[in-house]
């Protein structure tokens, strides 16, 4: 997920707003990941990946949504095992 900003606000991000890019190409240089951009839209696009980019808030709000699914998906998990465990110990005893 990329953060879209105008070009004069990049410092303040320091680059974090180039995510997608920077997990792509972890050693290149924060202030080349602009120019990098363009060619990995366009990998996305050609291979019929999606290409998130969210303004600052809405990619506040995406992350900390998934961040609740995430959340919710764990703790069902946990509560399938503990089931699982209570049903395996009353076979058990």
């Amino acid at each position: 997920m990329d953060v879209i900003c105008p070009r004069w606000f990049d410092w303040f991000h320091g680059g974090l707003q180039f995510q997608i890019e920077h997990h792509l190409f972890p050693r290149l240089p924060r202030h080349k990941l602009v120019r990098v951009q363009p060619m990995v839209k366009d990998l996305c696009r050609r291979h019929g990946m999606e290409f998130k980019e969210f303004s600052f808030i809405d990619g506040n709000v995406y992350t900390i949504r998934w961040l609740g699914h995430v959340a919710s998906r764990v703790k069902t998990y946990n509560c399938r095992e503990r089931l699982h465990d209570q049903a395996v110990a009353s076979i058990v005893s």
